[in-house]
Parts: structure tokens; sequence; C-alpha cells
């Protein structure tokens, strides 16, 4: 199964890299908990290639490990056991500009991975794409609640 959107977010690539890669601080966006299990690889930024994450929702946890981490390229895949399999999610983000001119970043995120035998795909997708959806409109309204907060200390 494939789950494959776009969401444009008021912040340049690397300001949204720092959200990704922030991983103890995740749960603000997403209806899961998450927190930092492995650190980095030595040579790589913090929370970048190589970090593991837990991940839990309601009764269910895993695993997921960071395989790229830098501001055009963000990718992840679950290790072990989790509640679908081969899953791996990459998210792209290509910086541009808006109709004022304020920098912007499409944000392309790609999910593939496979459902339970028991699960229609369907089903596994429309929750799936549902929760991750709601997650980069959260990360997308915190950019946009830091511009407001940014414009109204200004006057």
């Amino acid at each position: 199964m494939k789950i494959d959107f776009t969401q444009r977010i008021e912040a340049s690539p690397e300001q949204i890299l720092n959200v990704l890669v922030d991983h103890n601080n995740l749960s603000r966006f997403f209806n899961a908990k998450i927190s930092t299990i492995t650190e980095q690889n030595s040579d790589e930024i913090v929370g970048g290639k190589g970090t593991v994450r837990l991940i839990k929702i309601g009764p269910i946890s895993f695993k997921e490990q960071v395989l790229i981490a830098n501001n055009e390229h963000f990718s992840y895949k679950i290790i072990g056991k989790g509640p679908v399999s081969e899953h791996q999610g990459d998210i792209y983000l290509k910086q541009s500009s808006n109709e004022y001119d304020n920098v912007v970043t499409d944000l392309h995120y790609i999910i593939t991975c496979k459902a339970p035998f028991f699960i229609p795909d369907g089903l596994a997708k429309y929750f799936i794409e549902k929760d991750i959806k709601l997650a980069m409109k959260n990360i997308a309204e915190y950019f946009t609640r830091q511009i407001a907060n940014k414009l109204e200390s200004q006057k």
C-alpha cells in the first residue's frame, strides 16, 4: 500500500527538519507517545541517521529507525515487529515561496507498507493516512502560530 500527499508549511526545510528530529517532542503533533531509545550515529545531526525511537499508540508499541535526515529528505522505517510490515516513510522537503515572497516548504510525504492479512489495505491506509495528515497539519499550524506570534509582538 502507498500513501502519498503534500503539505505546504510556512517554514524553511531546516526549521521543519529540526521539528522532525526532535523525537522526544513529536508527541505534540502526533496521536502517539514518541521517545528516543537509541541516539544517532556519531557523525550525524542530533536525532538523525541511526536514531531509534519508540512509538506508542494506545496499547500498540513499535520502533522506528531514522535512515536519512537532512534539509531535503527525512526517511525512517519500522524495525522489528510493528502494526504493519515493510513500513518506510520518506519526507521530501522542497523550499519555495508564496505569493507574499515568504519562505514556504512543500513537504511531500510517502509511506509504503503492508497491512496485516486480517486488515483490508483500504482500512489500514485510511487510518494511517488520517493520522499522518493530521500530524502534518499540526506541524503546519505550529509554524503559522509562530509567525502570527512574531507579528503580534512587533506591534
